[in-house]
């Protein structure tokens, strides 16, 4: 059904959930040590200022979201609906081949925990951008993961 759905929100904040166990194989677990569902490596600096500003902003049009929590039904209407998207770089983007042309993503180039000097989705693996170019949505990096320059571009929007 490709009619809009006023029961999803038009502005969508992409929050991390509880890291979850991966590989539950315990022989596989000897070769990969990823524990991870990036929670420890991607995640936007001080989320809950940006969730209040967003939900300041935008109301009931607004809503943040934890994709580990949602069905796939439910992450795909929440994405065709949105109008503007603010997620970490990571998996999370996969979704926005279900977005509409236009639409409006905010993606925080996060830095790691481990390695503060490294950028996560610093453009080595450009994918997602050429999604957004194929897909004509309108991405906005984010450049540095302080908070203050998300919450700065919020303020203009």
């Amino acid at each position: 059904d490709k009619a809009p759905n006023p029961s999803c929100p038009e502005v969508l904040l992409i929050k991390r959930g509880e890291r979850v166990e991966l590989i539950s194989d315990l022989e596989l677990k000897k070769e990969n040590k990823n524990i991870t569902n990036g929670l420890e490596r991607r995640e936007i600096k001080g989320i809950d200022r940006v969730e209040r500003r967003l939900r300041k902003k935008y109301g009931d049009k607004f809503s943040a979201a934890t994709l580990e929590d949602m069905n796939f039904k439910d992450q795909v209407l929440h994405f065709y609906n949105a109008k503007i998207i603010v997620c970490a770089h990571g998996a999370c983007m996969a979704n926005l081949f279900f977005c509409q042309p236009e639409t409006l993503v905010i993606e925080v180039n996060a830095r790691t925990a481990k390695e503060k000097e490294k950028s996560v989705g610093s453009g080595v693996f450009p994918f997602f951008d050429t999604i957004c170019e194929v897909l004509n949505l309108n991405q906005q990096k984010i450049g540095s993961n302080n908070g203050f320059d998300l919450l700065k571009y919020i303020h203009s929007l």
